[in-house]
């Protein structure tokens, strides 16, 4: 499971890095099984921490 926490949190701070003027800070990324079931969340703003 941390595996996949990590990726997951490793693909929001790619998604972020790709520039532009978007606020990250509000999307969600929903990690599920194979069957759909959600396994945890991973909040964009845990990624990229408080504006400065």
């Amino acid at each position: 499971m941390k595996e996949a926490r990590d990726h997951a949190s490793g693909f929001a701070r790619s998604l972020t890095l790709k520039g532009g003027t978007e606020d990250w800070r509000s999307w969600i990324i929903h990690v599920t099984d194979d069957l759909g079931e959600e396994l945890f969340v991973v909040p964009f703003a845990f990624v990229l921490g408080k504006p400065h």
